[in-house]
């Protein structure tokens, strides 16, 4: 007699009586006489012989109950690991401030705001702050308008009523014309240098296109072309003419001083714009 605990499941076609130690198979019509003893092996083989249909449910039952085993050995799955909450001393201003400095200082692009990888990083910091502000690319690009703009108030301010110097220069890569405009001027007996713009050209860099940049630079700044006293640059001829007819605008008169009146050696020359105070 089997000593197995949970009945095999072939049994469910065979009963075994204990008088006569047979087991008869109870599939309809089988003939087959009785088995010796109670052999769950004997039996299975008449059903895989005889009785495929009857052979096929024991067998998927088997292969059930084997699954059912080696789930209950199976080591139980690693608990994960609660994740560490950190405090980090942060405000809306503070984030706003770190994605400006991304774009307009470390050169990043305003799509980098919207990168799967950046939302996973932003995202828990504006779910702390309760989404008291919005990152994005638009909102970045306007709060960089908006800084911009204060600092040209701040500029304006340093440059009233002050004699200004005036650098212009231009410079071709590939495809692209870029001009770059700084101005310098005098506080507490120091020079101070303040970059005003670097403007891309979509035209040619004549000196009627240069004197325009020009024009629209001292506007945004505050500055009055009365108060430019000269004008640095190199000797390209577009420059030159570009300064000429500021000038030229103003009635003033503009002395041109050779290399040497400048730096010996040197390939920059100045042309002075006489005013009157």
């Amino acid at each position: 007699m089997s000593s197995e605990k949970t009945p095999h499941p072939v049994w469910q076609y065979f009963r075994y009586d204990r008088e006569t130690d047979k087991s008869h198979c109870l599939v309809l019509n089988c003939l087959t006489k009785p088995f010796e003893k109670r052999h769950s092996g004997n039996v299975l083989q008449h059903l895989e012989r005889y009785h495929k249909e009857q052979f096929n449910v024991v067998k998927a039952a088997l292969l059930k109950r084997k699954q059912d085993q080696d789930d209950k050995k199976a080591p139980p799955p690693k608990k994960r690991k609660v994740e560490q909450i950190i405090n980090v001393k942060m405000d809306s201003r503070l984030l706003m401030d770190a994605c400006v400095s991304l774009v307009a200082i470390s050169g990043m692009p305003l799509r980098l705001m919207r990168d799967p990888g950046m939302r996973m990083i932003i995202n828990p910091i504006l779910k702390g702050l309760k989404n008291s502000v919005a990152i994005s690319p638009k909102t970045v690009a306007d709060e960089i308008k908006r800084k911009a703009e204060d600092l040209r108030k701040v500029l304006r301010k340093e440059f009233e009523n002050r004699l200004i110097c005036i650098k212009l220069d231009g410079a071709k890569r590939l495809s692209r014309s870029v001009v770059g405009i700084n101005v310098q001027f005098i506080e507490n007996g120091k020079v101070q240098l303040r970059n005003l713009a670097t403007v891309e050209l979509k035209e040619r860099q004549t000196g009627l296109a240069l004197k325009k940049i020009v024009e629209n630079t001292a506007d945004e700044f505050g500055i009055r072309l009365r108060n430019l006293y000269s004008a640095t640059t190199d000797n390209g001829a577009n420059v030159l003419l570009a300064i000429r007819l500021l000038a030229a605008e103003q009635e003033q008169t503009v002395e041109v001083l050779t290399d040497d009146d400048v730096v010996a050696g040197g390939k920059t020359f100045i042309i002075n714009i006489l005013i009157d105070i």
